[in-house]
Order: structure tokens, then sequence, then C-alpha cells
């Protein structure tokens, strides 16, 4: 009789609860201009605020530096608008900062802060001369560029390369600066691409087996325009033979932060999810940076400015293919300015032209004993440009 009398209740209760529903009257929850506000670091970790809807508080634990935010989620009520916009800070957020969120007349001012942010130590950009010796370095300070080093980079049908062209105004050198030029076609009707790009590789002239290598670089943000600075075999046909491919940066259109990649027939074919094999690194936009990497017996580092934002290591027992990095095999240098393909989308010509900038390349010996990856410059007969 009680469990008769219990289900007799619910059945009441869920009655009443559903008939609530159905009424015309609605449950009103709170509306606050700003709901959500979230940072993403450049390891892929999200960092969520707690957000004080009475006195406006946002605080944030567990970020130290601010130049480790590439990327900004928030929610705003509809209708409202935001100042300054928090995307205008990535890679330079400051400790505390005022948020001006706008709904029609209303105007809430929202103080930022994050809890654990420390002043970031000054960055040598000098690799540790206790590590690493000066083995070349291409400064492109002669009056033309050195073609028994580097090549133009022929047209192909791949995503990276199919608007190479070998025009002489896609190349300029002034003031020790190498400019590749990505522009839209309007002087060579004979050629049917439709944009334009120079680039330079050092394919059968010079390679090296693997320390260190830095590119002082920078470069134009366009939609479309896809800079990169990396690395292949000298033999072989990367990644999927057991030989491997080191992009050192690459960049997307306008996007806040720069890829450093490494791939693999591993990597490719078996494992990119417990083994990541890429990074979303922060930048200072519009400047030159030093992007770097280094090559060890048991990991690869990516740098930037001389401070490391990722490590790729070899996995012990070994896996065949998935460190085809370390030892003698011997990798030329990728300097690539691109228009357009799947990855960077379709290209606004009224942001052309778009320039990739070189300031120098330096490559380094390894001179400590657990730093046992070296560097040996290999020289070619020139086989002219």
């Amino acid at each position: 009789m009680k469990k008769y009398l219990y289900f007799l209740f619910y059945g009441i209760c869920l009655a009443l609860v559903c008939q609530a529903c159905d009424s015309d009257d609605e449950i009103i929850f709170p509306v606050y201009p700003l709901n959500k506000f979230v940072v993403i670091s450049a390891d892929g970790k999200e960092y969520h605020a707690y957000i004080n809807q009475q006195t406006h508080d946002i605080e944030i634990s567990g970020v130290k530096y601010s130049s480790s935010i590439v990327a900004v989620n928030y929610q705003l009520t509809e209708g409202a608008t935001i100042f300054p916009d928090p995307n205008s800070l990535l890679s330079d957020w400051p400790a505390n900062i005022k948020f001006i969120v706008t709904v029609g007349n209303n105007i809430t001012e929202y103080t930022f802060t994050l809890k654990n942010w420390e002043e970031e130590p000054e960055t040598d950009l000098t690799p540790d001369p206790n590590k690493w010796q000066l083995a070349w370095e291409e400064n492109f300070d002669k009056p033309e560029i050195d073609w028994t080093v580097w090549s133009k980079i022929p047209r192909n049908k791949s995503d990276w390369n199919n608007t190479m062209a070998s025009y002489d105004e896609l190349f300029e050198l002034n003031d020790g600066i190498l400019t590749l030029w990505g522009v839209q076609n309007t002087n060579h009707p004979e050629d049917p691409s439709a944009y334009l790009t120079g680039g330079l590789w050092g394919l059968d002239k010079k390679a090296f087996t693997m320390g260190r290598i830095d590119i002082r670089a920078k470069f134009d943000s366009a939609q479309g325009f896809w800079p990169a600075l990396w690395l292949l075999p000298q033999d072989g046909d990367a990644p999927n033979s057991g030989y491997g491919e080191l992009d050192i940066v690459e960049h997307l259109n306008f996007d806040p932060y720069v890829h450093m990649t490494l791939h693999s027939e591993y990597t490719n074919l078996v494992d990119k999810v417990n083994t990541p094999n890429a990074v979303q690194a922060p930048f200072n936009e519009g400047e030159f940076n030093i992007y770097g990497v280094e090559v060890h017996e048991d990991k690869v580092v990516y740098l930037v400015n001389n401070k490391e934002v990722y490590s790729y290591p070899r996995l012990y027992p070994e896996i065949p293919g998935q460190f085809p990095f370390y030892g003698q095999k011997q990798f030329y240098v990728i300097l690539s300015a691109q228009l357009g393909g799947q990855w960077v989308g379709s290209v606004t010509a009224a942001h052309l032209p778009a320039g990739l900038y070189v300031d120098w390349v330096k490559c380094y010996d390894a001179i400590e004993n657990d730093y046992v990856a070296w560097i040996e410059c290999l020289f070619s007969p020139s086989k002219g440009r």
C-alpha cells in the first residue's frame, strides 16, 4: 500500500511539472553581459575564468606568462560588444586589464586578472655557447643571392609549391634582408597561375646532418598567404618512406600564432594523438622573430626567440619510422612563400602583395656531451639557379 501511495504521489508531482512546462510562463534565468571567458595556451590547455557577476571580477588561475596565451574564447549576451577586443591582446596580456562590455545603453566594467601572473624572464636570443658552436651562416649581405647555396624552387603540383615562379620581381635582396613575395599575377599573361610566389631551397647544394638551425624572419599577414621555413631530407621521399620533415615555422592568414610541426612515417600513418607532432606557438606579430629547431639523440626541440615551446620525444623501445631525424641523414633548408591551398584557404587579392622576410640562417654544432647531434655542412657543385 505504501508503495502504491508513493507512486501515486510521484505521478501527481510529475503531472504538475509537465503542466508548468506547458504553460505560457517562462522560467527566466539571469542574463549577464559576459557569460564565459576562456584563454588557451600554446600547448592547447584551456583555462576557464571565474566570473563574479556581482563585483564584475574575472579571474584565471594557472597561467604564469602572458606570452603563453595564444587564443581566447568568450561569450557575450546577445547584442553586446566588448572593448578592448581580447584577441588584440594575444601573447601580450597584462596581469590586470579592464574590459568594457556594452549592451544598448548599459555599460559594465569587468576587471580581468591573471592570478598566477609572473614577470617573464628576459630571454637571451643567442644559443648557449657552452652547448652550441656556430658552424655556418647566411646573412644575405651580398649584392645578389648566393646561387652556390640556393636555387629557386620550381613549380609543382603540391599545395605548397603550385604557385612558385622564377620571375626576378619575386626575389628581393635589400639591406641584408631577403624578401620572397607573393603577388597577384598581373604582369605575366603567358603564365596560367592567378598568383605567383618566390621560394629558395638548398637542395643538392647545401645540406646538414642536424644539430641546431635558427632562422630570423618575419612575414606579412594576408588571407591565403602561407610562408614557411622548413627542412627536408636530401635523399628520400619525406615523410612516408622512413625519412622525416621538420617544419620550423609556418604561418596562415592572420593567425595570432605560428605552427611548428614535424612529420614522419609514424606521425602520418600510425599515431600523432598519443605523441603530438605539432604546436601552435606565440610570436611577436609583425616583428622579426628567431625560429629554431634542435635535433638531439632522444628528442626534437622547437624554439621561438631561443625559448623552448615544444619537444617531441624519441620512443623506446624504438618504433620503425618514429624518429628519422637523428644520425647521418642530411637535411636542406627551404624558404617558401605560398598563396592558396587546402590548409590556408582561398586568397584575397586585395591583401597582396605579401612578403616573407629573412634576415639570416644560422647552423650550429653541438659541443656538449649530452648534445651528441651535430652538423656537417655539405657542399655540392653549383647547379645554377
